[in-house]
């Protein structure tokens, strides 16, 4: 993006934002149409930005007047010179925390237009007054370093689909206030839109917003709790990279998707220090998009510093791992915790459906793709826990049908690990082990339709595996 010279201070600053960030191009806005993200929309438009961003509206299907204000904004977007596109969710119910959801699916429909389409960032209109509200959102729920410290300006897609993993997300309006960018809109003529949403006191972030304003006539401004929040991100900026260098040094992340850690090194370390590493690895294992409280790692370190080494028993259940003693060895096994479905306090992933040629992301932990001659029946298989089918991998290891390479990687697999492992099943029948082979394992096929081209499946698992992801 080249240097302009502006007479408006406003976009000066913008400009001056986005060549200091520098986003991975082609860009692409989300645009709601409230003001916010419709000052991004003009200050986009007004910058030397190539190629032209591209201008993105989602319709989650929650309110009928969400078609007209998409279609408002692409009406903007084009007489601004810019491509608009509206992604449209239509499985969203009015649920309990109905905000958080509707979050969650907008991220995953705009990134599956990223890569669908090429983009490598996508813009924000977060401001200056959405950092203060979450700030204050966060301490009223007691949260910790992570909770109170800033939104980043360029981040990871808040998604833990791995496929999404080079999008960033980029938030160039995080300096600027609400306030000013009102002004703005209204100097130049531009509308926007009000969210009925935005009164509704049911919302947790209405009512923290109507305290803002309260706080601010007593000098507890905006920009002064941006401010904190930002001094609060360093340090977890520094603590991440302490937790980062332990991990490499003292944690085996293995592909079956546990981990192993050295106890002693884990012990050695200063508590925050402990409670970071555990954190992140918890949330890896478990396939969590937030790690357990700091109560909750508390204790589980307390166990950890007071249990015997060489104890099997499991120390501990918490973000859907168990925690243990890895048998033989003063290092801990960390697995995520399998739970038979049907059961009152299951919480596994629902199974996903899979066609050959598809690739998912499962658990939110592994990747599989699914390869197969085109003759291959084009019925959708079921990605699942391996759960009980572990014994029917024992029985064929006891018969002698599995070569000697699989069974010796069966037997070094921790028990506790077997039944966490994804399985390929169709109509119920287990058919593919990914871990142990991307071919089907040794069962009698003519049972099954197609047994040929099922033969020539191929179902490749790539865990995510990667514990510095934020």
């Amino acid at each position: 993006m080249s240097s302009v010279v502006h007479e408006n201070p406003l976009q000066e600053r913008f400009d001056e934002t986005l060549q200091r960030l520098a986003p991975p191009s082609p860009l692409l806005l989300a645009v709601s149409g409230g003001s916010d993200s419709t000052a991004l929309l003009r200050l986009a438009a007004a910058s030397p930005i190539e190629p032209r961003p591209t201008v993105v509206t989602v319709d989650h299907g929650l309110r009928p007047e969400a078609a007209g204000e998409a279609t408002q904004v692409k009406a903007w977007s084009q007489r601004l010179g810019l491509d608009h596109h509206t992604l449209c969710i239509d499985h969203l119910s009015k649920e309990r925390d109905i905000q958080s959801a509707a979050r969650a699916a907008r991220y995953e429909v705009i990134g599956e237009f990223c890569m669908t389409h090429g983009f490598r960032s996508v813009l924000t209109g977060h401001t200056l007054n959405d950092q203060a509200e979450t700030f204050l959102m966060r301490l009223a729920r007691g949260s910790g370093l992570d909770g109170l410290s800033a939104m980043g300006e360029i981040t990871s897609l808040p998604n833990m689909d791995p496929r999404f993993g080079e999008i960033r997300l980029c938030r160039p309006l995080l300096a600027f206030s609400r306030a000013e960018l009102r002004h703005e809109l209204e100097g130049c003529g531009q509308d926007w839109i009000e969210d009925p949403s935005n009164a509704n006191q049911s919302f947790e972030r209405v009512r923290i917003r109507k305290v803002l304003a309260s706080l601010g006539k007593a000098g507890l401004e905006p920009h002064k709790i941006a401010r904190s929040a930002a001094h609060l991100n360093l340090a977890r900026a520094n603590l991440d990279e302490q937790s980062r260098a332990f991990t490499e040094e003292n944690v085996e992340i293995h592909p079956a998707g546990y981990a192993l850690v050295d106890r002693r090194a884990l012990q050695s370390v200063p508590d925050d220090l402990a409670l970071r590493a555990l954190g992140k690895l918890l949330m890896l294992i478990g396939g969590r998009t937030y790690g357990p409280s700091r109560e909750s790692l508390a204790r589980l370190l307390d166990l950890i510093n007071r249990q015997q080494p060489g104890a099997p028993e499991t120390l501990m259940t918490l973000s859907e791992c168990e925690i243990s003693q890895s048998k033989g060895s003063d290092r801990l096994l960390i697995s995520r915790e399998y739970r038979r479905s049907g059961r009152p306090d299951y919480s596994g992933p629902a199974s996903l459906s899979i066609r050959v040629g598809e690739r998912v992301f499962w658990d939110n932990r592994f990747v599989l793709e699914l390869s197969g001659r085109k003759s291959a029946p084009p019925q959708a298989f079921e990605i699942t826990f391996l759960g009980d089918h572990a014994q029917v991998i024992d029985a064929l290891c006891k018969d002698g049908q599995l070569s000697e390479d699989m069974r010796k990687m069966w037997d070094d697999l921790p028990k506790r690990v077997r039944k966490s492992l994804a399985g390929l099943f169709a109509d119920g029948r287990l058919l593919i082990v990914p871990y142990l082979s991307p071919g089907p394992i040794p069962l009698d096929s003519s049972r099954l339709d197609k047994g040929r081209a099922l033969a020539q499946l191929r179902l490749s698992a790539t865990f995510k595996g990667n514990v510095n992801e934020s």
